[in-house]
């Protein structure tokens, strides 16, 4: 067994050398095509040294892993992109390089945004804080530098989550600090200030909770920043809708009640078609109109009705049409329970409305 672990480790070692060889043949070729040209009273070499630093920057944001990416020509291609804290532009530079369609980026120094307006003419600069965002929203906002400054980042977060389009993504560079199972902030002395540093509990179960977050790894830690650096991949916290369709006498009441108890907003197909024959705001709706030719003067069999609609595809349409339209999407848990879903027919046409509206919807049956 050993042996057998031994010969894995070494193939491992290989693999790995022969990464970093073929990295490093990339980088030289990358350089030799490329001149730096050094600022005024710095070594050449140091050119280069900023270039790859810069490089391994935009690597630990794991941007090739955002939604997408593998099927664009380049991860950014297409997309909206908004850099808080800019600098001279560098990453703003990069996203066009990589065929954004817009890319704006926001700086307080004045002297930055001079030297981004200068280098990345086809970005828009706006030199304030990022607090004052364009009306618009954004495919990528990236953010990192000077968080620990910043004394109301759950309303800044809030903020930003309002700039973002529907499947955007927040890619967050944090200095995180602290032992991760505790929600608390730890304070330090900063070149220019008091730094604040919040735990990973805290940072993602309260300064994010409105948020879906995915920790993507550690991102680059500068020479003089004592605390790690870490990178998430932040989004649209989406709604969740359980589907719960089962036969009567499944317990399927007895489950949904805990749902309701809990405070859940809920939808019933048989209460659904119940208000679709008797009220008359609906009337004018040809499903309503159905149901009520479907039902005549005889008392309402509200599974008989169920299994019509869903046999009838104009009329299952129509009917998932209206339910959607009226569902509480706003909410972040909501369920729709009733015999309907029990047909696979229903439960499609439900699920893929659903995912068009930007729900997460999942089904329940019992086993």
């Amino acid at each position: 067994m050993f042996k057998k672990h031994k010969r894995a480790l070494s193939r491992r070692l290989r693999l790995g050398k022969r990464v970093m060889v073929e990295r490093k043949e990339a980088q030289s070729a990358k350089a030799a095509d490329k001149e730096v040209v050094p600022k005024q009273g710095q070594a050449a070499g140091a050119g280069l040294e900023v270039e790859s630093s810069f490089a391994k920057w935009c690597e630990s944001l794991r941007l090739n892993r955002l939604p997408g990416a593998r099927k664009r020509r380049a991860p950014l291609a297409g997309l909206a992109v908004l850099d808080l804290g800019c600098g001279d532009g560098a990453f703003c530079a990069e996203a066009l390089r990589q065929e954004a369609r817009r890319v704006v980026g926001i700086e307080q120094d004045e002297r930055h945004v001079q030297l981004a307006r200068a280098s990345c003419p086809e970005a828009e600069f706006i030199e304030g804080s990022w607090w004052e965002l364009p009306e618009e929203r954004f495919d990528l906002i990236v953010v990192g530098a000077g968080l620990h400054y910043e004394p109301d980042l759950s309303r800044l977060f809030d903020r930003l989550r309002g700039h973002l389009a529907r499947g955007g993504r927040l890619v967050l560079e944090c200095a995180v600090m602290g032992p991760a199972s505790l929600r608390r902030w730890q304070v330090l002395q900063g070149k220019h200030g008091l730094r604040k540093h919040p735990s990973m509990r805290l940072l993602v179960d309260v300064l994010l909770k409105d948020y879906a977050v995915r920790f993507m790894g550690t991102g680059i830690q500068g020479s003089d920043d004592p605390v790690p650096r870490l990178v998430f991949h932040c989004n649209h916290h989406d709604s969740t809708a359980l589907l719960i369709g089962a036969p009567g006498g499944s317990g399927k009441t007895i489950l949904t009640r805990q749902f309701l108890n809990a405070g859940w907003p809920d939808i019933s197909t048989d209460n659904f078609i119940h208000k679709l024959l008797h009220d008359r705001h609906y009337a004018w709706r040809p499903i309503a109109q159905h149901i009520r030719q479907l039902v005549g003067d005889a008392p309402l069999n509200r599974a008989r009705v169920g299994e019509q609609i869903a046999e009838d595809k104009a009329m299952l349409e129509e009917f998932c049409d209206v339910l959607v339209a009226e569902a509480p999407v706003e909410a972040p848990f909501f369920y729709i329970e009733g015999a309907m879903l029990h047909d696979s027919r229903v439960k499609k046409q439900l699920v893929s409305l659903l995912k068009e509206k930007g729900v997460r919807p999942w089904v329940v049956s019992p086993a």
